[in-house]
């Protein structure tokens, strides 16, 4: 069985928060979530999604929490 389904894409992280796709990679560059690059800069950002969505979770809690 692959691992895949617990890793995403910076497009597809894109799409589900509202995100442009570079600031899903400065994002990943800072460490906000689990991501890397294992193929290099060639291969592009590898993000892992129970990291990601729980990084995703909170930025809307905080967010909603606002007035």
């Amino acid at each position: 069985m692959s691992d895949n389904h617990f890793i995403i894409r910076p497009e597809e992280a894109s799409r589900m928060t509202g995100y442009s796709i570079y600031m899903i990679r400065e994002f990943a560059r800072r460490g906000e979530f689990s991501a890397c690059m294992p193929r290099g800069k060639r291969g592009g950002w590898e993000i892992v999604k129970p990291s990601f969505e729980a990084w995703w979770q909170s930025k809307r809690a905080s967010s909603a929490n606002r007035k």
